[in-house]
């Protein structure tokens, strides 16, 4: 029976983390999962047509070509679609939480989805950013933040509103 408890000196057991990750050593997608472990986010294009390659793969359906790079996007974005999931399915995503589709602001046909904890308040075009998380075995996966004013145009604003008083 293992793990802790009473006379087993040995503490509580560990649950290893359940979620499935990917690899990184994907032939289609691993090139996506290394530069995210960089803290970089990419998305596959042709060399033939400079056309995106989404979901990543090595063939261009556009042009033929089997000749692809990874180019780095600004890692920002706004949200085309959400969901709030409040029917549990799995213990390791309590609920709610909010599952949202992200479109990048330098690559428009490019939708990344990504996890909020809890019943985020989203709305339709409302701008994100991206930041990576580290799970099971070092693998870093893409996510997706609501992305906040700059301090400096917060600043502007309420000067403004002063300035109208």
């Amino acid at each position: 029976m293992g793990g802790g408890g009473a006379g087993g000196g040995a503490g509580p057991a560990r649950v290893a983390d359940p979620r499935l990750v990917p690899r990184d050593d994907d032939r289609d997608t691993g090139g996506f999962f290394q530069a995210a472990r960089r803290g970089e986010l990419v998305v596959r294009m042709c060399n033939g047509c400079d056309g995106l390659l989404h979901m990543p793969r090595a063939y261009c359906h556009t042009c033929g070509s089997w000749d692809g790079r990874w180019q780095s996007v600004a890692g920002t974005g706004s949200v085309y679609s959400w969901t709030v999931v409040t029917h549990q399915v799995h213990p390791f995503f309590p609920v709610p939480y909010t599952v949202v589709l992200v479109q990048l602001d330098d690559v428009p046909a490019a939708r990344l989805v990504g996890h909020l904890p809890g019943a985020y308040p989203i709305t339709a075009g409302q701008p994100m950013r991206v930041w990576f998380e580290t799970v099971a075995d070092g693998v870093v996966i893409p996510q997706w933040k609501p992305q906040l004013p700059s301090v400096e145009l917060l600043s502007v604003e309420r000067s403004s509103v002063e300035s109208k008083r």
